[in-house]
């Protein structure tokens, strides 16, 4: 009978290593850091940073929203059921379903339900939540520029290299492991 420590030495050459990039831990964001970058962007698109965050949205998801996706079962909260993305290399946009192949209800927490309603006044229920100042989805680079990014991260002290995941006040296991935009380094994206 062979030795314990051959048999591991067998069992260990069959396996075999991770595929692709290791993905890098950074810091989770405070609900304080949170609320001071988005006061650190400029002008009204500072919103998106809240919305991000406090509901657990990915990027793509957030421009895929439409005035028809909120809804109020038995609170307040978005119908998240598409992604807006850009094509490699930041190409034109297009519509495409969510990571997961399925819908979700987000709820708002009660910070976030005048933000969404300041933006979704007087809209059209096709519309765009977050509509890019010309009209359309809004898009993640000219987002950046337009509220001075790099400017903003670095006045509050968040490193800019991966995904971010702040804490959620809620304290929901679900809300605390959502990525919420690229840009922000934090705790490792939920699968």
């Amino acid at each position: 009978m062979p030795s314990c420590a051959r048999m591991l030495g067998w069992l260990a050459a069959t396996v075999r290593p991770p595929r692709g990039r290791a993905r890098r831990e950074g810091q989770a964001l405070s609900l304080a850091q949170v609320r001071a970058l988005a006061s650190a962007c400029r002008g009204r698109y500072g919103d998106v940073v809240l919305v991000l965050a406090l509901a657990g949205l990915r990027w793509g998801e957030l421009a895929g929203l439409q005035v028809r996706d909120l809804v109020s079962v038995p609170g307040r909260g978005l119908r998240v059921q598409r992604a807006v993305l850009a094509s490699h290399g930041g190409g034109r946009l297009y519509v495409d379903t969510l990571k997961s192949g399925r819908a979700r209800t987000v709820a708002l927490v009660a910070e976030l339900v005048p933000v969404v309603d300041e933006w979704v006044a007087s809209k059209s229920p096709d519309a765009w939540i977050f509509a890019a100042p010309e009209g359309g989805p809004l898009r993640e680079s000219n987002w950046k520029r337009s509220v001075g990014w790099t400017r903003a991260t670095t006045e509050v002290g968040v490193r800019t290299t991966t995904y971010a995941t702040p804490p959620h006040p809620s304290g929901s296991p679900r809300a605390r492991t959502r990525r919420w935009f690229s840009g922000c380094s934090a705790m490792p994206p939920h699968p």
